[in-house]
């Protein structure tokens, strides 16, 4: 196993990834929905709290952006498949097949979406056009990539009290939507 850190346990770290998926997870389904619910602060007449929920639904698809490049996009980083899982080559050729795509697609996604984090979410540089790229790709990698933790690397009991089946991550990710949907469609009382 490729697990840099000698002060955290395998457990531990598996945790930490399932963790990080959920952030991912929830924070892409409020983005979403608010992009779904745009009456009042995306678009005119704006009401006087447009400002904030602007602002909240992009720092929605700040940290979607940040948890992703953590868990797939940073080879160095302490929580990238390829110094968590066991069998690199078995996630890669799995994750490649889940995206339907090969390793040269792949590392032009996760190029885009580090570029992404670099010039807009981690400092704001010069570039005058932001590509946001597509978080489709990323939700379908992650789920891969916490499907995998769950399935093939984690212990019984290692996952307790955090989504320890691709279905419990699946139920959290619409549950954020209904709560994100519920928040957003009070907005037109407001």
């Amino acid at each position: 196993m490729n697990i840099k850190s000698t002060t955290m346990t395998k457990a531990e770290r598996f945790r930490r990834v399932v963790i990080l998926c959920g952030h991912f997870m929830r924070n892409l389904a409020y983005h979403r929905i608010g992009m779904q619910h745009p009456v009042g602060w995306a678009t005119a007449p704006l009401k006087p709290t447009a400002d904030f929920w602007r602002t909240a639904s992009g720092n929605f698809l700040d940290i979607c952006t940040l948890e992703w490049c953590k868990l797939l996009g940073d080879p160095k980083g302490l929580h990238d498949w390829r110094n968590v899982v066991s069998d690199v080559a078995g996630f890669r050729k799995g994750l490649l097949q889940r995206l339907n795509m090969d390793e040269a697609g792949f590392e032009d996604y996760r190029l885009s979406m580090r570029d992404y984090r670099d010039t807009f979410v981690a400092h704001l540089d010069s570039d005058r056009t932001m590509n946001v790229p597509d978080f489709h790709m990323a939700k379908s990698s992650v789920e891969f990539y916490h499907a995998y933790v769950v399935e093939n690397e984690a212990e019984p009991g290692d996952l307790r009290g955090l989504p320890d089946t691709a279905e419990k991550l699946r139920l959290g990710f619409e549950q954020c939507e209904k709560t994100a949907r519920d928040v957003y469609e009070r907005l037109t009382e407001i």
